[in-house]
């Protein structure tokens, strides 16, 4: 069945919106607002359909011509066709009405989205997956809501070393040095490269995701380094044949840390720990944190969710009074131990736990702090959220990658006697429906 329809918003997965003429909603990827275009519907429900773009016959002042000749098969991007402007606008109404339909918290304040300095590759962290399909090698990202990879030549949203790391595995594999997992078959090493690089672009560390096959790890060593002069570390994780499990990393070369400049000091983190991807709005992010903590060096700040200590360290310690972090992460508590002690903040000291375990026995033992940073995964943090609310810190300041479960945790805590002051959007990741948010709540 095809329609004529006419688009006026950008959904939370970055499609299109439009209403169809019988009331129902329709999301159509890679349509613009303002567009008018003809659709095939490809899944129609009761109250909306997901259609297809099959002729733009009106085309949005606000589209774009993508540079990235992937785009549309890539799963990766789903915003490039849109001016930049107009991506930072529709994220802002995302942000918002998030909080008004699944928070159920209208008028709180959204402030504009801070942007990154260039929208193009600006990504320092990245994955890529390697297989087979129809009996050749490849290398890339997987198509929207598939599995299947798509062969990837570049990418405009990496930083460059990632990038050269990507292309030198790929003539790795294309020149047999280096076989792909086939999944049918289980034959074949590499299931994945897993890049980082600094902000600074002086170290980058590359990790192998393998099976259990063998394969020629000097050869492989020497090629990635030969690759990228900036190369300091090269790990491999051998994973299940079913892809479960993360695996422990071993180093086959070099050094697995990172060193980044943050907030003035020298922060360490292992290329297998959490990072934030997007290096240039880094210390927007640090500041956004900071002036919504309003720390007066007189707190005891809980800082959950911790990582390496990357708000700790850039952000909070220089105005507390006392500070204890929270991570369940093995490798990022060893981070962040280190980093406290490279710096001589004996003031701040880390827990290793899951939040919602460690916070919880702190209520119960009567704990109170002034202070809450949490920057939980995308999942959120509604397992900690009660307990959290127990500690009756004044504010708590909240980082999430995701408007929906953001919008969700505020909603519980307001019950809780927390009343969300303002959000702060920031575009960590152009081009992409994702963006970063920093909400204030103060306790009444």
């Amino acid at each position: 069945m095809t329609i004529a329809l006419r688009f006026d918003s950008v959904a939370a997965g970055g499609d299109a919106v439009g209403r169809a003429e019988d009331g129902r909603v329709v999301f159509v990827p890679l349509a613009a607002p303002g567009d008018e275009a003809v659709v095939e519907l490809v899944d129609q429900q009761r109250r909306f359909a997901r259609g297809r773009l099959l002729e733009l016959t009106v085309a949005s002042p606000q589209r774009t011509p993508p540079p990235c000749c992937h785009f549309g098969l890539c799963g990766g991007c789903q915003l490039q066709h849109l001016d930049y402007r107009w991506q930072l606008a529709a994220k802002r109404q995302l942000v918002a009405d998030a909080l008004a339909r699944i928070g159920k918290l209208p008028g709180v304040p959204v402030a504009e989205v801070i942007p990154t300095p260039d929208p193009w590759h600006y990504r320092h962290t990245s994955q890529f997956a390697f297989g087979v399909n129809e009996g050749e090698a490849v290398g890339g990202f997987f198509a929207a809501q598939s599995l299947r990879i798509v062969n990837v030549a570049d990418c405009a949203i990496l930083a460059a070393p990632c990038q050269q790391l990507f292309s030198a595995t790929r003539h790795l594999v294309a020149g047999g040095h280096l076989s792909a997992f086939e999944a049918r078959t289980g034959r074949g090493a590499l299931r994945w490269l897993e890049t980082r690089v600094t902000r600074a672009g002086d170290q980058a560390v590359a990790t192998l995701v393998t099976s259990g096959q063998a394969f020629d790890r000097t050869a492989v060593v020497a090629a990635l380094r030969a690759s990228l002069p900036v190369l300091s570390g090269v790990l491999q994780r051998v994973v299940s044949q079913q892809g479960r499990g993360q695996g422990r990393a071993t180093t086959l070369w070099g050094d697995p840390f990172l060193f980044e400049a943050i907030g003035g000091r020298r922060l360490r983190g292992h290329a297998q720990a959490f990072a934030q991807v997007n290096g240039p709005l880094v210390p927007s992010l640090l500041e956004v944190v900071a002036d919504y903590a309003e720390l007066t060096g007189t707190e005891t700040v809980a800082d959950l969710y911790a990582g390496n200590g990357f708000f700790t360290v850039g952000a909070l310690a220089a105005r507390s009074r006392a500070l204890i972090a929270v991570e369940r992460s093995r490798l990022a508590c060893a981070d962040a131990q280190w980093n406290f002690a490279e710096h001589g903040l004996t003031h701040c000291r880390i827990e290793m736990g899951a939040v919602e375990n460690v916070v919880a026995a702190w209520a119960a033992d009567g704990r109170t702090v002034d202070v809450v940073v949490l920057d939980p995964p995308r999942s959120g943090a509604a397992k900690a959220l009660g307990a959290l609310a127990a500690l009756k810190p004044r504010r708590v300041v909240y980082v999430s990658c995701d408007p929906a479960t953001l919008a969700r945790d505020l909603a519980a805590l307001a019950p809780l006697g927390y009343r969300v002051d303002r959000v702060q959007p920031l575009d960590l990741f152009p081009q992409t429906a994702h963006v970063e948010c920093v909400a204030r709540l103060t306790r009444e």
